[in-house]
């Protein structure tokens, strides 16, 4: 296989893509079969070339305006053409940029194994045949300059690039990527990036520094400690930490290589745990905005997390002192990493908290895997350690998550533990049902939890329904089949109406009156009708479906489901009949 294209048809190709109008995925990606083309082309052509017509495109067409399109809601569309196309815009640069260091990392990693090594990185859509795509590069730059070099001239243009974009800009943390892949003058020029004009796009950090732990070839010795430089930003500070720990305790790299910084970190570490446990005390006293509160406590969490595994991997016991602090916060977190990294440095205190954190479901998790190394597993209470306990660890940490509760519930209680043979799953499941309860001011919240072949709950209250009612809500909302869909009212047209009315009369026949459907659940080959109705003095939900109708009263716990809740359980309850015999008798 050979390179698909010249430079200069390279040339051409991205002034064609760049000028057309190419559609977007509804994720925003660029999708077009000259797109594919061109990303295969960046792939095969030797890297330090094509960094050349990249960056030449990029000082005529790809250097524009960074200003967001305002359009008053990241939902809302642009409120004119102008600001439409300049989000297309923004769109179709990350896209190449992403592109430019997708073909780095590919030619990288292709030029650390011989030309007919077929194992060259991840496939990504449009590139077929990954093997050949390494044979290629390693053919195009064979007996030619190394793939990852990049000449002076070259890293001063993408020097200027990076700086002139706005600090937040997305593509800055691409452009150091890209470095990230290049050689030692290319790392250095990262390095000195990084430290001076650090990127604030806080989602793009991953991608800058994924490129350093993918590689297998990686000279230590420019990053570090010039790398340890860049640590004004919580954030950023927090992942090159992360970084030297990785490389210490993964790649076996001697001495730490943040060790010539002991002692300014562990000044760092005291600094930054006084400021949390200010914010503890008194939040609205602590000199941060309101809005930006919640951002520096996780960012601040995060950091003394890293630093106290330097601390415990470093080993000086002198440095002890800057973690007793850690453990007068009420942040659990911070409690066990200060705990297991005095434990690492033989003080008892350090291990008898650490043991002690066990009981918090919150921690248990990583106190267990903190406490084996140590020895410490025969002093945790068995109580603990049990699946039971796992399971209670895995949903608090579910619910603590930002994107669902954001804490930890004041309590949780285990309602009922079986092995069951899950849909989906060719051997039985251990599962496991909690109630958990939040105290909030107004009144508590209580609801219910599963772990077991996922860990899920709802918003909508299930805290009436029997155990065997909750597999069934948790079993069918975890289906996942083409086949098997819900369509509700709102959504149906003239064709289901005749299978509406036919479900109706089945549930008539049931003596369930005033009904009002709600949705319709396809099942394989049958439907299924979810309705409000009345049968007697009684107001519920309706099921009508190929079998036995079921009705399902409010006064029994059913009143707080919606129907797609109810949906859930018919299908959950239908399938679980199947595979686990006698069960809901």
């Amino acid at each position: 296989m050979h390179p698909t294209m010249t430079l200069d048809q390279l040339r051409q190709t991205i002034e064609q893509w760049w000028t057309a109008e190419v559609p977007l995925a509804s994720s925003g990606n660029v999708s077009s079969s000259q797109w594919w083309t061109l990303e295969l082309a960046l792939k095969q052509l030797p890297g330090p070339a094509v960094a050349e017509v990249l960056l030449d495109w990029w000082e005529t067409a790809g250097r524009m305006s960074t200003e967001r399109p305002t359009t008053g809601s990241a939902d809302q569309e642009p409120a004119t053409p102008e600001q439409a196309g300049l989000a297309t815009a923004l769109k179709k640069r990350r896209a190449l940029l992403e592109a430019w260091v997708r073909s780095a990392e590919r030619q990288a990693m292709a030029a650390d194994t011989d030309a007919g090594d077929t194992d060259a990185g991840d496939t990504d859509a449009g590139d077929t045949d990954a093997g050949e795509t390494a044979i290629a590069v390693a053919e195009a730059t064979r007996g030619t300059e190394d793939v990852r070099a990049l000449s002076n001239a070259t890293l001063t243009r993408i020097e200027a690039a990076y700086r002139d974009l706005v600090a937040d800009a997305p593509e800055r943390c691409l452009l150091l990527a890209r470095l990230a892949w290049g050689d030692e003058a290319a790392l250095r020029c990262f390095v000195r990036l990084l430290a001076a004009d650090p990127p604030c796009y806080e989602e793009g950090l991953r991608q800058v520094l994924t490129p350093l732990l993918r590689r297998s070839d990686l000279p230590v010795e420019v990053l570090f400690p010039e790398l340890l430089g860049a640590m004004s930003e919580l954030g950023l500070a927090t992942a090159i930490l992360d970084f030297a720990n990785y490389l210490y305790r993964e790649r076996g790299v001697r001495p730490h290589p943040a060790s010539p910084r002991l002692q300014p970190l562990a000044q760092l570490l005291a600094d930054v745990t006084q400021q949390l446990l200010r914010i503890e005390d008194a939040p609205l006293s602590a000199g941060i905005p309101v809005d930006r509160i919640s951002q520096v406590i996780n960012d601040s969490v995060g950091l003394i997390s890293a630093l106290c595994d330097f601390l415990a991997l470093h080993g000086d016991p002198a440095v002890a002192a800057k973690l007793f602090p850690c453990l007068e916060m009420r942040h659990r977190r911070v409690q066990t990493e200060a705990a297991y990294a005095l434990a690492a440095l033989g003080q008892e205190l350090g291990r008898d908290r650490l043991v002690a954190l066990a009981a918090e479901p919150l921690v248990r998790r990583r106190v267990l895997a903190y406490a084996q190394p140590l020895g410490l597993t025969e002093r945790i209470d068995a109580d603990f350690q049990t699946a039971a306990a796992m399971a209670e660890s895995e949903l608090v940490l579910y619910l603590a998550h930002p994107q669902n509760m954001g804490l930890a519930p004041k309590n949780t209680t285990l309602l009922d533990e079986r092995r069951l043979s899950w849909p989906g799953y060719e051997q039985p499941v251990d599962c496991f049902l909690f109630q958990f309860e939040y105290p909030f001011s107004e009144r508590p919240y209580r609801n219910i939890g599963l772990v077991g072949p996922v860990t899920q709950t709802f918003s909508i209250d299930l805290s009436e329904l029997a155990s065997d009612d909750l597999y069934s809500v948790f079993a069918g909302w975890h289906v996942s089949h083409p086949e098997i869909y819900p369509l509700l009212a709102a959504d149906f047209g003239p064709q289901q109406s005749g299978t509406v009315a036919r479900l109706q009369r089945r549930l008539h026949d049931q003596q369930v009156e005033s009904l009002e459907p709600e949705l319709l659940g396809r099942c394989l080959e049958q439907w299924i009708l979810v309705a409000r109705g009345r049968r007697g003095s009684d107001v519920g939900w309706a099921v009508a479906s190929e079998t036995e109708p079921l009705w399902l009263p409010d006064d029994a716990g059913w009143a707080n489901l919606d129907a797609t809740s109810i949906w859930y359980f018919w299908l959950g309850r239908t399938l679980l009949q199947q595979f686990n015999p006698g069960w809901g008798t």
